[in-house]
């Protein structure tokens, strides 16, 4: 095995050590000025990068027939590495909406993202359900949410529901997996 050694201009060495493979294998330095990474922090990850990633699912059922956003139970939490870093935040949101007999085709019902207590995005569902007497219909309704929330401390994000129309009784998570994925984005 053939080292490289590279003598440091004041003290010091780098020993560049040739891999035991057969065969060659070649590392291509860059043409531009750079620093070339051994490992990765959040100093020195370029931007863009996705620095965590966190994943949480539920299958619990929370119901509401309120007309007021509800806190649903589910959220998951992230520690930014840095206050300057974005957040992405994707969530996927199984409802089950009953409207009870009251006469209509349409179902109605929204979700809302929220940073702790701050409420950050809505969605709002609206399903034709062709029928007019008693029916249960179930939907997905995701958001997808840019935050900044400019902390190094733990935040939460948690899913709220409501029914737009207390006709109309709101399940969340009763048909299948809701699910809150949180990434954390280098600043750019």
């Amino acid at each position: 095995m053939a080292n490289l050694i590279l003598n440091g201009s004041t003290s010091g060495s780098v020993t560049l050590s040739s891999p035991a493979v057969s065969g060659t294998t070649t590392l291509t330095l860059p043409t531009t000025s750079g620093t070339v990474l051994t490992s990765g922090t959040n100093t020195n990850f370029p931007v863009g990068s996705i620095v965590q990633v966190v994943y949480a699912t539920t299958t619990t059922t929370f119901t509401t027939t309120s007309t007021t956003l509800q806190d649903t139970g589910f959220s998951a939490s992230i520690t930014p590495t840095s206050n300057s870093n974005k957040i992405l935040v994707i969530s996927n949101n199984s409802l089950y909406v009953n409207i009870n007999g009251q006469g209509t085709t349409f179902v109605y019902c929204r979700a809302s993202l929220a940073r702790d207590s701050t409420q950050l995005q809505e969605q709002r569902m609206a399903m034709n359900t062709g029928l007019t007497s008693i029916v249960d219909t179930a939907g997905s309704l995701g958001i997808t949410c840019l935050d900044s929330p400019a902390t190094t401390s733990s935040v939460t994000y948690r899913i709220y529901v409501s029914a737009l129309s207390a006709s109309f009784s709101t399940s969340f998570s009763s048909q299948g997996n809701s699910s809150l994925t949180l990434i954390e984005v280098k600043a750019w």
